[in-house]
């Protein structure tokens, strides 16, 4: 399962949950402060006969380098972290 949290003030947290329903095998959580986010991109793309929408977070580095962190990468969720 997967979350995006935003914390208004700070920033933007993503937590992948990767298991069973009962037992969570692998948490991973990534931030992304708010004074590094660049923009917020919404996208569709067509895959065989569906589309998929997107979410990913663009942000700067502090060397300057930019990186994008998709959201919701597994799929659909199964079931919600605990």
């Amino acid at each position: 399962a997967e979350s995006l949290i935003v914390i208004a003030p700070h920033g933007i947290q993503l937590e992948t949950c990767r298991g069973f329903p009962s037992m969570v095998l692998q948490r991973t959580r990534r931030f992304v402060p708010a004074s590094a986010l660049d923009t917020v991109i919404i996208n569709e793309a067509l895959w065989r006969w569906n589309v998929r929408y997107y979410l990913a977070l663009l942000s700067t580095s502090d060397q300057g380098k930019p990186t994008l962190h998709v959201a919701f990468e597994v799929g659909i969720p199964a079931y919600a972290c605990k």
